[in-house]
């Protein structure tokens, strides 16, 4: 088993990020079976895609959409369920990335 590679905020990717989730100005392309969100980042002012390395302007929006669980989930909620393991937390990799960026923002 290997080891799992840690987490940085550095690593973040704008789908997460508040300023990317507000804008209004957006355009999907599908990918073969995936969607790709590409939106107009107010402070990059150019388009980037929601799987665009964060920019130093990067915040983290409260919520995220759970790939998982198919809905919109509060960060609190998802860092909550990882540390209580096995109430509804199912330790997928996208909780992993919300839990360390969320504990390099404190």
């Amino acid at each position: 088993m290997g080891r799992k590679k840690k987490v940085k905020k550095r690593d973040a990717i704008c789908k997460y990020c508040k300023l990317f989730q507000s804008s209004d100005d957006r355009r999907l392309i599908k990918d073969g079976t995936s969607l790709i969100d590409y939106r107009k980042c107010p402070k990059a002012k150019k388009e980037v895609s929601d799987l665009a390395e964060a920019c130093d302007q990067f915040e983290m929006n409260q919520v995220f959409w759970c790939i998982k669980w198919d809905c919109w989930l509060d960060v609190r909620v998802c860092v909550s369920r990882r540390k209580k393991e096995g109430e509804g937390c199912v330790r997928c990799s996208q909780g992993r990335i919300i839990g360390e960026i969320n504990k390099e923002k404190r």
